[in-house]
């Protein structure tokens, strides 16, 4: 219920500033310090979000947000390292096919990443 929660004010923000449509991707968790996950870029957006939720309680963490092209060429946007919950924006200069999210942690007992993402594309003017 949470996650639905958090989905919805994602698309009530996305539609105060004026963003035509949107797609939601399904939150997945990372449980293995330095693993990845992949989110396509279906419509050749150039904004998009990514919800990084820590679980447990590490004693450092880095959740890195890269843009890649189909040939597999990727460009770091987004490097965060605070041990809390947020909310990353990305207004991309480029058109990417798809994004990858790697997150890597120390220290800590049970700990994991959450990571959902959404796009938005067309506009409502």
């Amino acid at each position: 219920m949470k996650r639905i929660g958090c989905a919805f004010a994602l698309l009530l923000a996305l539609s105060v500033f004026g963003f035509g449509s949107i797609q939601i991707f399904p939150a997945r968790v990372l449980t293995v310090s330095g693993t990845s996950t992949r989110f396509p870029n279906s419509f050749g957006s150039t904004l998009a979000s990514f919800e990084e939720v820590i679980f447990g309680s590490p004693a450092t963490v880095s959740i890195v947000i890269q843009g890649c092209s189909a040939g597999g060429t990727c460009d770091t946007l987004d490097t965060y390292t605070n041990v809390a919950a947020s909310i990353r924006g990305q207004r991309i200069s480029g058109v990417y096919a798809y994004f990858v999210v790697t997150a890597s942690w120390s220290g800590g007992t049970n700990v994991s990443v959450g990571v959902g993402a959404s796009e938005s594309y067309g506009s409502c003017s």
